[in-house]
């Protein structure tokens, strides 16, 4: 039977690299643990972004926990995936469309010495409503298509993207956004202020406008109250970390809580700063008044919550638990009740997630 108390014990030092990139204070957690911990990180990321995430552990006398031979392929499909999406990227560009890279492609390049190592998945670009057209059709007449999505019992309810739209070789998966994330966070952050407000950072093409530290920081915790603190908000929490760290305190707080409150984000804000101080990650880093431990009921559901992350989600949850998790850590009342019923309207009426602009374009 699995030494929960040793794996919890490694765990600890383990998240500090995580978050910080910074060797462990103290001498590092025992290497049987550091696997077993590391191993379990990798099915939920990727081995080649886990392997570079770790190397503040790899020393001459401590090998890497990660098969090399799956990490080196890892980081050659993540390199031939970055590729395609810096090629989409330099199309955009060409063709006149404002696109502002989202998410992943955003945070690989402005946080990590590597972008390729931090890819693993799809392409996330917030487009004008009015050039979503000329998008669809620039790609679609490269053979891109859109998925059908049959993952979810409601169908597709999002507000601000659409399906994946996949290159024939499934290499690029474009994931198109009329805003940077769903309700509620477009009530507190419209796409035209991220626009307003986008950075240029450099790619292998050149330059690419990105969200603002912090509408980066806001985009994040809307996604992380979508999932539910389970196993997909792990890339999230991570890039959080790597951008408190990058800022310090060069972050405008007052712009980042008044946005909050109006998207109704607060609930994950403080449970997700609350995380990540748990986790390791000074608390120098981030406002304490934002970042206390719940208490209660949603006291109980952080505790329990805190031990999945140490133990690098072992397994999945119910739906009962991201539920619960939902209610008592994610959201606002009136906010969760809000979701739940566009969830049984989808039950009623599916939607497919295809922009009516596939269907009118040429391609």
């Amino acid at each position: 039977m699995e030494r929960i108390e040793g794996i919890e014990a490694a765990a600890r030092p383990l998240w500090a690299v995580l978050l910080t990139g910074q060797p462990p204070a103290s001498p590092p957690p025992p290497a049987d643990a550091v696997s077993v911990l590391a191993q379990r990180l990798a099915r939920r990321l990727s081995p080649a972004w886990v392997a570079s995430l770790l190397e503040p552990l790899t020393t001459s006398d401590i090998v890497s926990p990660l098969d090399p031979a799956k990490t080196h392929q890892a980081l050659l499909m993540a390199r031939l995936t970055l590729g395609a999406q810096a090629q989409a990227m330099r199309l955009m560009a060409e063709a006149g469309l404002e696109a502002v890279a989202l998410k992943g492609f955003a945070h690989a390049h402005a946080l990590y010495p590597d972008p390729a190592a931090r890819i693993t998945g799809d392409l996330d670009v917030l487009i004008r409503r009015e050039q979503l057209a000329a998008v669809i059709d620039l790609f679609g007449k490269r053979n891109y298509a859109f998925a059908a999505d049959g993952r979810r019992r409601w169908g597709f309810v999002a507000d601000a993207s659409f399906v994946p739209f996949f290159s024939p070789d499934g290499l690029c998966n474009i994931d198109l956004h009329i805003e940077a994330d769903s309700w509620p966070l477009h009530v507190g952050l419209p796409a035209d202020d991220v626009r307003k407000a986008a950075r240029r950072v450099a790619y292998a093409h050149g330059i690419f406008a990105a969200p603002s530290p912090e509408h980066a920081f806001l985009i994040a915790i809307s996604n992380i109250a979508k999932d539910r603190f389970f196993a997909p908000t792990l890339s999230k929490l991570i890039d959080l970390s790597r951008l408190l760290a990058r800022h310090q305190s060069g972050l405008d707080w007052q712009e980042i809580e008044r946005r909050g409150r109006r998207s109704a984000l607060m609930p994950a804000m403080n449970v997700s700063l609350a995380l990540l101080v748990a986790l390791g990650l000074p608390q120098r880093l981030v406002p304490e008044a934002l970042s206390r431990r719940p208490t209660g009921l949603s006291g109980h559901a952080f505790s329990r919550m805190l031990a999945d992350w140490l133990a690098m989600f072992p397994r999945d949850p119910s739906n009962a638990a991201l539920l619960a998790r939902e209610a008592l850590l994610a959201r606002e009342p009136s906010t969760f009740v809000a979701l739940n019923l566009r969830r049984l309207r989808g039950l009623l009426r599916r939607g497919d997630g295809i922009p009516p602009e596939a269907r009118l374009s040429p391609s």
